[in-house]
């Protein structure tokens, strides 16, 4: 306020009041509005980051779809773990994509004949239903090595589960493979 007690600020988001106490003038600034603003502008940057590293699960599980059918191709069965898809003597991947934010490799299961794999991903703000393909197979029956539900919240135990759900695919030998 002024000398004369007028609001003499523009920002609609920022009020002063004036209060006399004993005849001492006190102005106090109430600027909550722009607390709230910025609180809701770091959830919305949250949220979009959240969104890039679901995006970037999705796009590393197509990769490795591709470098998985790549890798029956050359050899009639799927890798018994993932290190062996990245290390295998071609070049078909580069190196092992992980988990953007938790650097874990994702879930990987494949049957003891080796012809059927299921790969997975925790998302955290996507559905499964917004991501391509997602199989929703449960791979925790059968002859799988450390299988997992897709159908569920998380992929695998190094997953977190808070509004999260599994997007997984899954994968079996062609009978022209090799």
């Amino acid at each position: 306020a002024d000398a004369f007690g007028f609001n003499t600020t523009d920002d609609p988001e920022i009020t002063q009041s004036t209060s006399t106490d004993n005849g001492a003038t006190a102005t106090t600034t109430d600027n909550t509005q722009s607390t709230s603003t910025d609180q809701n502008t770091t959830d919305s940057n949250q949220q979009a980051d959240a969104r890039r590293q679901d995006q970037l699960r999705i796009n590393d599980l197509q990769q490795l779809r591709v470098a998985l059918q790549s890798y029956t191709n050359e050899t009639g069965s799927y890798p018994a773990n993932l290190n062996e898809l990245a290390s295998s003597q071609s070049d078909i991947l580069s190196g092992l994509p992980t988990d953007p934010q938790t650097n874990n490799p994702y879930a990987y299961a494949v049957n003891q004949a080796q012809t059927v794999y299921h790969l997975g991903a925790t998302l955290n703000t996507l559905s499964s239903q917004q991501a391509p393909d997602d199989a929703d197979y449960n791979s925790t029956t059968g002859s799988f090595r450390s299988g997992f539900d897709g159908s569920g919240a998380v992929c695998h135990a190094n997953s977190q589960s808070s509004g999260s759900t599994c997007y997984d695919l899954r994968g079996t030998v062609s009978a022209s493979a090799n």
